[in-house]
């Protein structure tokens, strides 16, 4: 209890447990495979201080952690293998300046559209054009986090991504549920919001029990992009 490298043990234990419970909780992509050489340092370093020649472990750990960072390299760096990435074909995906301009050097193609890149991107230059023309404070529920860095616009989203798991926003029924729905209410309200937009495969039940049903005057653009007028009602008073 009295050596620093039991600390410097304890350290690195939950430094691996608090990324694991991250990854875990976040549902996020996969990171902690970066654990593997910094396990494999710190490993090598604690057989040196020991001053034991385990030549074998000493070799081992070094291919370990050469395979271990070579393999995660080229399935998540170069692949992008990440879990909603994982069967595309990448060789379908188009431009991402066709998009806009400040995409330009990007490839595009998503999970929503995985063998037709261009019609998604139709969507999103239509939504991108209604969204321009719509002078009205608006939020903007979607997966396409972009649109505020495209348009110079803030669509006053309660929160960046939404997750049906409720990691992102607390559900009804969650003891802080009360807290996100008093937010969202009090934005809606401080930045005078009169519309909502929601794009597929997000409908208006990502923000289920914050605004009644009796607020809204819903009606359809298309079939992926649904509008949602702000009226009078008891709940925004």
């Amino acid at each position: 209890f009295y050596k620093k490298d039991f600390y410097y043990f304890l350290v690195i234990v939950a430094l691996v447990f608090s990324l694991v419970t991250h990854q875990i909780l976040t549902q996020n992509q996969t990171f902690i495979f970066f654990l593997i050489p910094i396990l494999a340092a710190f490993s090598y370093l604690s057989i040196n201080l020991k001053k034991r020649k385990f030549n074998i472990i000493k070799i081992l750990l070094i291919l370990i952690c050469i395979y271990s960072t070579i393999k995660y390299h080229y399935r998540f760096n170069e692949g992008r293998k990440f879990h909603d990435l994982n069967h595309l074909n990448f060789d379908l995906s188009e431009s991402g300046e066709s998009i806009d301009q400040k995409l330009k050097g990007l490839k595009w193609i998503s999970p929503e559209f995985p063998l037709n890149p261009k019609k998604e991107i139709a969507l999103i230059k239509k939504l991108k054009k209604i969204l321009k023309e719509d002078e009205r404070n608006k939020i903007l529920i979607t997966h396409y986090a972009f649109f505020s860095g495209v348009l110079g616009e803030n669509f006053y989203s309660p929160v960046r991504w939404y997750l049906k798991s409720g990691q992102t926003s607390p559900k009804p029924g969650s003891e802080y549920f009360s807290y996100f729905k008093d937010f969202a209410i009090e934005k809606i309200k401080e930045n005078k919001i009169e519309v909502i937009y929601v794009i597929k495969p997000l409908n208006i039940g990502a923000l289920e029990g914050i605004i009644d049903k009796s607020c809204l005057q819903s009606s359809d653009i298309d079939e992926n992009i649904k509008i949602h007028l702000i009226v009078k009602c008891n709940d925004l008073k």
